[in-house]
């Protein structure tokens, strides 16, 4: 019976195993489709990674899919909570008020001019420039509606934070700060109108000279003047990035001070191929990819820093939306204090 038992449970290990493979090959295969759909020119190795794009991916499945900050990073709200206590205030952008149904949200207490967005979604996706002088509010209700409509989607809530005065000639420009290994290496500027979702690009070095190359978004042609506060800009995103192996820094300016827009741990999913293809293995050359040991102090860290995530991420994950208890219509924004840990963390599998 044991023996039979023994056999049993070495079959199931077996099937598991090549269970692992075929996934690991039809995620391989769709992240090749992807990748050459955008103009990728090369056969990706995700086994062996060299490119810039390739290491991105890897950084994905093997740091990001484990990181218990991932939870933190991943919602609106909750990043704010985190970005505060690990880099301070003096650089996020306040928040105006935070609601768990759309019906609740009182435009009474935000500002005329706002940004409302779900705070589970990327990019410039369900977010909305709002002006209560000209806006239809009740419009701006059912939209927000609408975000949290779907029951399949993780449950959402929506976020007001104050709109920045950003514009420049119409533009508004989100600068963005890519630390490979603790160093700031290259600058991402996306540039877009106002209500506009189509987005621009152009990379500058640290001295603000443009780098030639592009990705798939539509290019800019002419110089775009750097921020007054460049500098600091530098030192504050080399100070965020240093804790991680990659990180993408987005800061937008007002009036000549900087704010921490989001923290984008794989730009544009690994899938934005470089053209010419040189710069896709110079930049992943600079990429060293973190040891099993350096994941496990980096997490380490980040459960010292933050106790309440050594809680289960995926029961974190699917109650992220009731895990804190938020008062709507407060106009009391602090963030909340976390809960205390109550289960172990989940233990990283795979390499």
């Amino acid at each position: 019976m044991n023996k039979s038992l023994e056999e049993l449970e070495k079959r199931i290990e077996q099937l598991e195993e090549k269970l692992q493979i075929y996934s690991m090959a039809a995620a391989s295969a769709y992240a090749q489709f992807r990748f050459s759909a955008r103009g990728g020119e090369y056969r990706l190795n995700l086994i062996k990674p060299k490119t810039f794009n390739e290491k991105l991916m890897w950084l994905r499945e093997n740091y990001w899919a484990y990181n218990p900050i991932t939870y933190y990073n991943m919602d609106k709200y909750f990043f704010k909570y985190y970005s505060e206590k690990l880099f301070g205030k003096e650089h996020s952008i306040p928040l105006e008020g935070v609601w768990d149904k759309a019906e609740d949200i009182d435009f009474s207490i935000l500002p005329d001019k706002f940004v409302i967005k779900r705070s589970l979604s990327g990019g410039s996706f369900e977010v909305k420039i709002c002006d209560k002088k000209t806006d239809d509010l009740e419009k701006i209700r059912r939209l927000a509606a609408s975000w949290l409509a779907d029951p399949k989607r993780v449950r959402a809530r929506i976020v007001a934070e104050r709109q920045l005065d950003v514009l420049d000639n119409g533009y508004i420009y989100d600068y963005k700060f890519f630390v490979i290994n603790g160093k700031v290496r290259f600058i991402y500027v996306l540039r877009n109108k106002l209500g506009e979702k189509r987005r621009y690009h152009c990379f500058y070095d640290l001295d603000w000279k443009k780098i030639p190359v592009k990705d798939y978004h539509p290019y800019i042609e002419e110089e775009v003047k750097p921020p007054v506060c460049l500098n600091e800009m530098i030192n504050f995103a080399a100070m965020v990035g240093k804790l991680f192996p990659l990180m993408r820094v987005d800061l937008y300016v007002e009036n000549g001070k900087f704010y921490l827009g989001e923290l984008t741990d794989v730009s544009n999913e690994g899938m934005a191929p470089l053209n010419p293809i040189e710069f896709d293995k110079k930049w992943g050359s600079m990429i060293t990819l973190p040891t099993d040991d350096d994941i496990r102090n980096s997490y380490d860290y980040f459960y010292s820093v933050f106790p309440e995530l050594k809680t289960n991420p995926v029961f974190l994950r699917n109650n992220l939306s009731n895990y804190f208890i938020v008062q709507p219509n407060s106009k009391d924004n602090s963030l909340p204090v976390p809960p205390e840990p109550f289960m172990q963390p989940m233990k990283r599998t795979g390499k």
